[in-house]
């Protein structure tokens, strides 16, 4: 597991429904009759609601350039689960940058170090560029190449995408580490898969 170290921009990602739909429609779209957006479906069988789940996202951000990342998807956005995986993911006394979320004034018991800005959505993209960009690369990933996932296998999608990003400029190093991943990790038994 990477620590994260330098600045870290963090924010949460909204994955469901309503993060699929386009931001503007003109008067042509409306009047066409509405796809049913990809999302993340719901556990319970025969559910018509879709679920919506919170992801936590660390970026670091180096000059404009977006170094490693950590993501976790939680139930609540609270002080507490969100001090767990800082803690967890980032070495000490690193300087954060964030929004004005209120569970993020966390950050003054972890770091002396932070920024926080208030940012709707249109200056979000702004505030945190590079946070912004792998929010929006991982949205293209879950529908590019999945169409949706379910909830319950959303973490075991955002660590290949962690996985991935963190090693995107080192490809010729790819297979030795999904080598050494496969030999380390412990087997999952057919309980663990069973939906």
């Amino acid at each position: 597991m990477i620590s994260l170290g330098g600045l870290i921009e963090m924010d949460e990602a909204k994955l469901g429904p309503e993060a699929r739909r386009p931001a503007k429609e003109n008067e042509e779209d409306k009047k066409k009759p509405r796809k049913k957006p990809y999302g993340l479906p719901s556990s319970k069988k025969g559910a018509k609601r879709k679920t919506i789940v919170e992801v936590l996202i660390l970026a670091e951000a180096e000059h404009f350039h977006t170094g490693n990342v950590a993501m976790k998807a939680l139930d609540k956005l609270g002080f507490d689960s969100i001090r767990e995986f800082i803690e967890m993911r980032a070495e000490p006394g690193q300087w954060y940058r964030t929004d004005a979320h209120h569970s993020h004034w966390v950050l003054r018991q972890l770091s002396p170090n932070f920024q926080i800005t208030k940012s709707d959505e249109a200056e979000g993209p702004e505030a945190l560029p590079c946070l912004h960009r792998v929010i929006n690369l991982l949205k293209h990933f879950l529908m590019g190449t999945y169409f949706g996932v379910s909830a319950k296998y959303l973490p075991g999608y955002l660590n290949e995408f962690c996985f991935r990003f963190i090693r995107r400029d080192k490809q010729e190093r790819t297979p030795r580490s999904l080598l050494q991943a496969c030999l380390f990790a412990l087997p999952m038994t057919y309980a663990e898969l069973k939906l």
